[in-house]
């Protein structure tokens, strides 16, 4: 008996002992700035801010590299610099690892994405399998399959150059379910798996915008039926939700039957991978969810950052000129560029980078749970905020706009990456920031980067891009209206705008149409 009693006192002593210690930890500290707020609601206008990116922008002019805001008893902390972001989210990825709970996120069946997964075991074995199909030495395994449907999609600009950006689609998903599921879609892009797939993963980049959807922010509302007045966003999840279990299922069985007869895919190598017991506490449901969501890791970024290039080249013709220089005193004019190519062409590599940095193809990164208490350059995190880096694109302070660091920033210059002898100095492709920080860095980065390079690669190579030659307008044709040319929403897509495309070369087009016969 005494021995419980002593137990029980020792306990209430750590605990009354740890909340005196938060206590004056907090009362000793501040959070960090914060806007003035509304009574009760604090900063949920913020919070809520329809063009939140711009919202963002301003409140980092104001109050520099981090800033907190409060609604609701839930504490967002945004961080603006690159330092910031590297300290918490690399160095202190212990603590900052954790997912906010997206209310509509789950109704919609997209809890399966590693992406936004609470941290914890479930997570630690999805991320595990991708780091098993996604890693480099896999990836570079399926360079064919890139090269061939590249080569393919060229053929369609060479055809078709009205249409670059609608032929993306075809181009990407071409890639990925060939990867994953070993099977090829029409060029026309009418498949259903391929359909299905690409309208779960748009519903999902909606789901997510900050600021659109009320469940989001009250998940009690998750609770009331969908017949209440206002509760359009269950339907909403409902019809991704079946959209969200048939791509997990149906495409992975398919694949699973074929496995005998074509060449391996993702599919395979993780049944092979269960059958010989490569993973304790993997079953087959995780593997089809990692495969599910393998389509939406890359996809949707991969597309915006794309037409991001198109629109920069179309702006900059001198410096899509001076990287076919480049590819043509390296690679010649008889083939094409390859992934073997890319350490030759510093320059390329540059303008590839510089797209990333110019107009961030995620302008937002989903937020970063704090798990305890934590302290930052004398400021208080207490343990459940949600820390986000900030990436917008018209804040001067903000992390790929910062003056100090990249002179000039709404610039477009691919030399900000190259030393005074030519040489690319931009590091790895984990020094991206498009691609995240730390635990939570983006699983398809690998796969998406030689992608996307590659791309660049052979467009700059056989196509000279420039504006319309009918001299019709599209209210971005001069640099300084260019945060008008991008919707407001997580990833930063483009509007419609119009290029002209032609061939560099005759002998360029009939390379294009000997790969394509």
């Amino acid at each position: 008996m005494c021995d419980v009693f002593a137990l029980i006192t020792v306990l209430l002593v750590a605990a009354l002992s740890a909340h005196t210690i938060r206590r004056r930890k907090r009362g000793a500290l501040p959070y960090p700035p914060t806007p003035p707020g509304q009574f009760f609601f604090g900063n949920l206008r913020d919070i809520q801010h329809k063009t939140l990116r711009y919202r963002y922008d301003e409140l980092a002019k104001t109050y520099g590299e981090i800033f907190h805001l409060s609604a609701l008893g839930q504490h967002i902390v945004v961080l603006n610099t690159e330092e910031a972001a590297y300290e918490l989210f690399t160095r202190r990825s212990a603590i900052y690892s954790d997912r906010p709970q997206l209310a509509l996120v789950d109704l919609m069946g997209w809890d399966i994405s590693v992406a936004f997964m609470k941290y914890g075991e479930r997570w630690r074995s999805h991320r595990r399998l991708f780091q098993q199909v996604l890693n480099p030495r896999v990836v570079a395994d399926f360079q064919q399959i890139q090269t061939e449907n590249i080569n393919k999609y060229l053929g369609r600009l060479l055809n078709d150059p009205d249409h670059f950006s609608e032929q993306l689609e075809i181009l990407l998903g071409s890639i990925i379910m060939k990867i994953v599921y070993g099977y090829e879609i029409p060029e026309d892009g009418k498949d259903e798996t391929f359909t299905a797939t690409l309208k779960a993963v748009q519903n999902l980049a909606n789901a997510t915008l900050p600021g659109s959807w009320l469940v989001n922010s009250f998940p009690i509302l998750r609770f009331l039926p969908e017949w209440f007045p206002g509760c359009g966003f269950r339907t909403f999840a409902r019809e991704t939700r079946e959209v969200v279990d048939m791509i997990v299922d149906g495409p992975y069985e398919r694949a699973k039957s074929r496995a005998s007869s074509d060449a391996p895919c993702l599919v395979t190598l993780l049944e092979d991978s269960i059958a010989a017991g490569g993973h304790r506490n993997i079953t087959e449901s995780y593997s089809k969810e990692v495969c599910a969501v393998a389509y939406g890791s890359t996809s949707e970024t991969t597309t915006a950052v794309i037409d991001i290039f198109y629109l920069a080249m179309r702006q900059n013709p001198d410096i899509q000129d001076k990287a076919y220089r480049e590819i043509m005193q390296v690679v010649g004019s008889e083939r094409l560029p390859c992934l073997s190519d890319r350490a030759a062409l510093p320059y390329v590599e540059a303008v590839y980078r510089e797209v990333t940095r110019w107009m961030p193809p995620v302008p937002f990164s989903l937020p970063h749970g704090s798990i305890e208490d934590d302290v930052y350059k004398d400021y208080f995190i207490p343990k459940g905020a949600f820390a986000s880096k900030s990436l917008a694109s018209t804040a001067r302070v903000t992390m790929l706009n910062n003056e100090e660091k990249y002179p000039s920033p709404r610039r477009f210059m691919p030399e900000r990456f190259l030393t005074a002898e030519g040489r690319f100095n931009g590091g790895d492709i984990d020094s991206i920031l498009s691609f995240g920080f730390g635990r939570r860095i983006c699983v398809g980065r690998h796969l998406a980067d030689t992608t996307v390079w590659l791309l660049f690669a052979c467009v700059l190579a056989t196509f000279r891009i420039g504006k319309p030659k009918n001299g019709v307008l599209d209210g971005i044709d001069k640099l300084e209206d260019i945060d008008n040319a991008f919707l407001h929403t997580l990833v930063a897509h483009t509007v419609p705008f119009r290029c002209s495309l032609r061939s560099r070369s005759l002998e360029a087009a009939e390379i294009i149409r000997q790969l394509n016969d």
